[in-house]
């Protein structure tokens, strides 16, 4: 049996209309992922929620990151202001 998705991964998030590009750094760990701009941590989110989040499940709001789903995109708001969509390769490599 195979335990969890443990490491890193760089994921680029943008938005077309202002040409915003912002790169964050997610870090699997055995029972939660860490997700980093920079030096300023995001948010550290229990991988359960966020896998069922993932798997088409209610909006989840984790400290200064909002995802959600509208019109079967699926959405990531920084801060409560900028929102970009998730294509789904970026989905792919998120999936834990």
């Amino acid at each position: 049996m195979t335990g969890p998705r443990l490491g890193r991964a760089d994921i680029a998030v943008g938005d077309e209309l202002s040409g915003l590009v912002v790169w964050l750094e997610f870090v699997f760990r055995s029972y939660d992922i860490t997700v980093w701009s920079g030096r300023r941590t995001l948010a550290v989110m229990d991988r359960d929620h966020f896998a069922a989040w993932l798997d088409g499940g209610a909006d989840l709001v984790i400290d200064d990151l909002a995802w959600s789903r509208q019109g079967g995109r699926a959405l990531l708001t920084i801060d409560g202001h900028h929102t970009y969509p998730l294509d789904h390769e970026t989905l792919a490599v998120l999936k834990i």
